[in-house]
């Protein structure tokens, strides 16, 4: 029993050790990932940078735009991308606070009213059984919320109409 609680103890500090190089190696490919979109985009911005100019035609200046509002959504989506990553390694503490689900999908549904009106649409939400208290990290929680519900993922969907749907906070 004594070689086979060695043999045991030894096959799971393999295991254990096996499993944290793979991590390193994941971090170290998300890294190297993460550097480079973030200097393809900086290059973005420059060579923007160099083509505004007083001198563009208003039909230039306008897929000058386009290029920054790519841009600038990219570099959103980057930093969610690794702020999210760095929650699922554990790299970043997360605070437990009280907080309302109802308040959370209200806050949401005023965010992205302006969005939802230029596009004609109405963005409700109806709550049901939302009168209780929940525990977490809400501004983790905003930021997981906010990176599935992006302008150009969910309210491009129609060019006019109502968006709503039942909720249940249970």
């Amino acid at each position: 029993t004594n070689i086979s609680t060695w043999t045991d103890a030894k096959e799971k500090t393999a295991l254990e050790q096996t499993q944290l190089k793979q991590i390193e190696q994941s971090s170290k490919f998300e890294n190297i990932l993460v550097h480079e979109l973030k200097t393809s985009v900086n290059r973005i911005e420059t060579g923007v940078q160099l083509l505004e100019s007083q001198y563009a035609s208003a039909e230039q200046q306008d897929a000058i735009e386009i290029i920054n509002l790519g841009k600038d959504d990219l570099n959103i989506k980057l930093n969610q991308i690794i702020q999210i990553n760095r929650i699922d390694k554990g790299q970043t503490g997360i605070s437990h606070y009280p907080f309302s689900p109802s308040m959370l999908i209200t806050q949401i549904v005023a965010e992205y009213q302006a969005i939802a009106s230029q596009k004609q649409l109405l963005l409700t939400a109806k709550t049901y059984h939302a009168n209780y208290i929940l525990e977490g990290d809400i501004q983790k929680i905003s930021l997981v919320i906010r990176s599935l519900k992006t302008e150009s993922s969910s309210t491009k969907a129609k060019p006019c109409g109502i968006i709503s749907g039942p909720r249940r906070d249970t």
